[in-house]
């Protein structure tokens, strides 16, 4: 069986590595399993082709891939992340935090990927293929859905809705709120909520087409679709 292991926080200075679950950082060498924190894969029904367990400290001269984001510099600091597949091989990775509360493990689009929000920031990651991973463009995430009988993800900042398959980012309805997103109701066809208004405009209801992203109602900005063949 394949072992999913999420550590608690990786941050790197220079050439040398600390492990921290809390706002200290300590010594690889010091650091004890009971310090790690392990926060669940949610699956979504999914029957992913890896699984998870407590973390543990890579071993020496273990190789450790960065996610970052676009047009990132600096060193990497969040979530360090293990995964063994169910078909053998394995990786661990580090995957760059951003500003906002929500961190957790998801499987999917498909049960071949990992979709790792780290505080806010999202990046969806084929286990058996690291270098076609993607960045999230809806950000900071502050919900992740999956759409009912497909292999597909919704995942939702304050004003836009962003939806990946297995190919990467089928649209991205930009706009939906002014401050605040809401669902109510997901189906295969369609998504329902309200977009939080502010001082002048109150809260609308929105419907969002699944298959195009197209959006009646809400604070519509604009959208992006990827088309593909």
């Amino acid at each position: 069986m394949g072992i999913f292991e999420v550590g608690g926080y990786w941050h790197g200075q220079g050439s040398i590595f600390f492990y921290s679950s809390s706002l200290s950082s300590v010594d690889l060498t010091n650091t004890s399993d009971a310090s790690m924190s392990n926060p669940t894969l949610v699956t979504f029904g999914f029957m992913p082709t890896y699984e998870y367990a407590p973390a543990f400290l890579p071993s020496a001269g273990q190789t450790i891939h960065e996610f970052r984001q676009p047009g990132q510099s600096s060193e990497v600091q969040g979530p360090l992340v293990k995964v063994v597949l169910h078909n053998d091989g394995s990786w661990y990775g580090v995957f760059q935090d951003g500003d906002a509360a929500l961190a957790q493990a998801y499987c999917g689009p498909s049960p071949d990927h990992l979709c790792m929000i780290a505080k806010g920031a999202g990046y969806i990651v084929p286990v058996a293929a690291l270098q076609k991973y993607v960045v999230v463009r809806a950000k900071p995430i502050v919900q992740v859905d999956r759409i009912p009988g497909r292999d597909m993800l919704i995942l939702s900042d304050y004003s836009n809705i962003a939806a990946y398959d297995e190919r990467g980012m089928g649209w991205l309805a930009e706009g939906v709120s002014l401050d605040g997103i809401s669902l109510s109701r997901i189906t295969s066809e369609y998504i329902d909520g309200i977009a939080a208004g502010d001082d002048t405009s109150p809260a609308v209801p929105f419907r969002v087409d699944v298959s195009t992203g197209h959006v009646e109602g809400g604070f519509v900005g604009s959208l992006r679709q990827t088309h593909r063949t």
